[in-house]
């Protein structure tokens, strides 16, 4: 029943950035101004199309495998991609005196929305195709990559202005903030999030390079286990085949099973 909820849910969210997906395309396209041209028309097919190609793969992978974090991985750029929130704030031409609730929810959102675009896709390395890390030394990657979005929310909350995507033009007071924009480590951050993605594609490396031999230690447990299954089912295939019928097949298959259990 879990699991057939849990599915249930993947693929409606699937529904909902399908219909968000095609709705945000078609109202921009829809929108005769000036700035629209060959690029911009193919600039929103694309983003529709990736946001639409996510959330299915990410319907197919929890549907059948729900403790497999991939999937939902991968829901959340596609949700990043459907909500208008920039589209929204280019609307405005210039700054707000009184600005709103919704106004200021929408450029907070704005100054982190893209990390949900950008640590899933390096935290899928790490966890493919199983869905956990390598072994449990390489989870020290996940802790600095959630560590790393953590701090920069709480700097996107507490920044002393807010100002939207790149190239909006304008800002508004930040009626929490008190941090301001400058005593953001630029440099520092840009250094780690170049070592965890150069150390998110060394664990894929490493996984299939053990997976490719013969696995040897704990730290290849989880890039041999799909090996070890298929292998498990291949041997229980052939004694069953090689047997003959009836009470005979029975007890031979029990045997495997148990051995299986003992493995």
């Amino acid at each position: 029943m879990k699991h057939r909820k849990t599915s249930l849910l993947a693929w409606a969210l699937c529904g909902i950035i399908i219909v968000a997906a095609s709705l945000n395309a078609a109202a921009i396209l829809a929108n005769r101004s000036a700035d629209i041209n060959v690029f911009k028309i193919a600039q929103v097919v694309i983003a529709a199309l990736m946001a639409i190609v996510f959330a299915a793969v990410a319907a197919l992978i929890v549907s059948r495998q729900p403790r497999n974090v991939i999937g939902w991985l991968l829901i959340a750029p596609a949700l990043v991609i459907v909500i208008p929130a920039d589209q929204y704030l280019k609307g405005f031409p210039s700054a707000s005196d009184t600005p709103t609730v919704t106004l200021l929810l929408a450029l907070w959102y704005s100054g982190w929305a893209w990390l949900l675009l950008i640590f899933p896709i390096l935290f899928i390395p790490l966890l493919f195709p199983t869905g956990r890390p390598l072994s449990p030394r390489w989870r020290w990657l996940i802790v600095i990559g959630l560590g790393m979005c953590a701090f920069l929310i709480f700097f996107a909350t507490f920044i002393s202005t807010l100002g939207g995507p790149t190239g909006l033009g304008w800002t508004v007071p930040n009626p929490i903030g008190f941090l301001p924009e400058e005593s953001f480590p630029y440099t520092l951050w840009v250094v780690v999030l170049l070592l965890l993605t150069v150390s998110s594609a060394a664990s894929l490396f490493v996984r299939y390079r053990r997976a490719a031999g013969d696995c040897p230690g704990d730290d290849a447990a989880g890039a041999c286990e799909p090996v070890a299954e298929a292998d498990r089912r291949r041997r229980t295939v052939t004694v069953v085949k090689q047997k003959g019928v009836g009470g005979g097949m029975k007890r031979d298959f029990r045997s495997v099973r148990r051995e299986e259990r003992q493995e």
